[in-house]
């Protein structure tokens, strides 16, 4: 992970979280997850990918 970048594209937080572009899109379209667009392109701040706290999905059987 490049500890010198303050952004990230969408492609690059996406791969940086182990989740699809369309997931995180999703995150952000619900304000889970910060991001701004400059111009066409969609910028994620480097502190949001970070800290983020994905939600887990449930699974059948799994009582945790």
């Amino acid at each position: 992970r490049d500890n010198t970048k303050l952004y990230y594209s969408l492609r690059e937080a996406s791969t940086t979280l182990g989740i699809s572009e369309s997931q995180l899109s999703g995150l952000i379209k619900t304000g889970k997850m910060k991001a701004f667009k400059l111009g066409s392109k969609i910028l994620i701040p480097r502190e949001a990918v970070e800290n983020i706290v994905l939600e887990p999905y449930p699974i059948k059987g799994n009582n945790v």
